[in-house]
This record gives structure tokens, sequence and C-alpha cells, in this order.
């Protein structure tokens, strides 16, 4: 699946087709934490195990990055990324049992600077102009959607956020700069991390038939989303790529509100076609 052999132009066009996928595949996971009705760690511990199963499987039957056998090519920079992913995985969701859910979402929006900057710092690679106005443009969506139902500051919950924001911008540069190792067997295992974690504070086994078929799905469906992520961080500068993925925000609305009948305020439609336009914007301006 990797593509680094095609021309710049391609290789572009396919990250930015590959992450928006991904995005759109991580749009389903509030669907599914509002469907199944197993409690949220019990979820995780289910989905972390199908993910990173589900990936491991595609890696060996398709031979991506060698197979298994590129486990033993990880590396300190393979390992770190699973590591970064997991511990970013886990900041998320003690972030919303500690502070709004408004909060959370805000301070996810200011992913692509921080990418930008971390990018800048380890790999000297400058985000175009366009890519930092349409990034603003999208934090400035995000400050719509959620401006009516912020909350006070709550430190606990509002650290975990940032610790959350900051991990994934950082895992986003690994696989930048080490694309060449097999990062997709390393996203495997950043969910494979949460497992342990999870298991201690869930009765994981304790699950109804139907939440069991589910969080297979639901397993299934973000196996998908991180590997299409992980290929297309490949592919484009850093601070691009969670540019992009702000398109996951209206779009996990939308689901919502299609399966549950839930109206949202119109602050929440506004924002996200603020979203959605600076994304289009940025790829009609041409991703510099």
């Amino acid at each position: 699946m990797t593509t680094l052999a095609q021309s710049p132009l391609t290789n572009t066009r396919t990250g930015v087709v590959l992450v928006a996928a991904s995005a759109l595949a991580w749009s389903l996971a509030p669907w599914f934490t509002r469907t199944i009705e197993a409690d949220i760690w019990a979820v995780q511990f289910w989905r972390a195990i199908w993910a990173g199963l589900f990936i491991l499987a595609y890696v060996d039957l398709r031979k991506v990055e060698g197979g298994l056998s590129g486990i033993a090519r990880l590396g300190v920079p393979g390992w770190a990324a699973a590591v970064v992913g997991a511990a970013a995985t886990i900041c998320f969701l003690a972030a919303f049992r500690h502070t709004v859910a408004a909060n959370v979402v805000l301070m996810y929006a200011t992913a692509p600077f921080v990418a930008a900057g971390l990018a800048w710092l380890m790999m000297r690679e400058q985000p175009g102009r366009v890519t930092l106005l349409a990034s603003l443009c999208a934090l400035g969506g995000a400050a719509i959607m959620v401006g009516g139902s912020l909350g006070g500051v709550n430190l606990t919950g509002d650290l975990l956020a940032m610790a959350m924001t900051v991990g994934m911008a950082l895992m986003t540069v690994i696989v930048r700069k080490y694309r060449a190792l097999p990062m997709v067997i390393a996203m495997a295992f950043a969910a494979l991390l949460i497992v342990p974690v999870a298991w201690p504070l869930t009765d994981p086994f304790a699950v109804s038939a139907r939440d069991f078929w589910l969080l297979i799905a639901f397993g299934a469906v973000q196996a998908v989303a991180i590997t299409l992520l992980t290929e297309g961080t490949r592919l484009i500068p850093a601070a691009q790529v969670p540019l992009i993925g702000t398109i996951e925000i209206p779009f996990a609305v939308f689901w919502i509100w299609l399966a549950f009948g839930e109206v949202p305020p119109p602050a929440t439609f506004a924002g996200g076609a603020v979203i959605l336009a600076a994304v289009l914007w940025y790829l009609h301006a041409g991703k510099t």
C-alpha cells in the first residue's frame, strides 16, 4: 500500500485522500460509543484488541511492510510512536471524565499548530501559509461549534486534553519522519498497549452478545482508520494531517444526528461549515 515510489504530486494527492478517508472512519466512533451499552473502558478494551488484531492480520495477509517480520524493524522510533499513540488515546478518554467535551474538542483543534511546531523542531519541515491559515480557520470553526457549551477550567481535564493533543501531534511527526519504518505495525501496538490499561478499570467479559458483535465492527472500522491515517501521514507534511482530520468533527455530529435524531444547535452547523470550508479551501489553494 505504501506509495513512496510515486511522483511527489501523486504522493500528495494520495496522502490527502487517505487522511480524509481516515477522518471519515474516525467520525463513526461517537456513533459506536453511543450505540454500545457497555461501559467506556470495556468498549476501549475490546476496540483496542480487535483494532490491533485486524491491523496485524492485514499486515500478515498482504505482506505490508514485510509482514509480521517487520516487528523486528520497529526500532526505537516505531515503539515510541506506539507508546505515544496509546498514551494520547488514554489521555483523550480520561479528559472526557474530567472536563466538558467542548474543551477537549477545542483543544484538539489546535493540533495542526502543535504538529507544525514539532515538525519544524524535529525535521525542519516548515508549513506553508495556506496550511496555517486554513488551520486557523478550522480552529475558529471548532470554537464556533463548541462556544455555547464551553465549561469552566478544570485543570486536570484540560491538562489531559492538552497532553492528548501534543501526543497525537508528536505521533504524527514521528510517523512522518521515520516513514521508512513499519509504522502500520507500530500503530497496531499503539492499540494493543491500551488493553492492559483498560482491563483493571472494567470487567471486559460482562458485555452482551449484541455489544460484542458491535465491538468487533468498531475494532474493524478503527483498524481501517488507523491504517489509512498511518499510510497517509507518510505522504504529506505533518501539519496538514490534523488539519484534514478536523473534518471528523462535523461528520461525527452528522452521524449522531442521522442515527439518533439529535438536531444540533445552529452554532454547530455554522462551525462545521467553517471547518469544511477551511479544508476545502486548503485543498483548492494547492496545499502550500
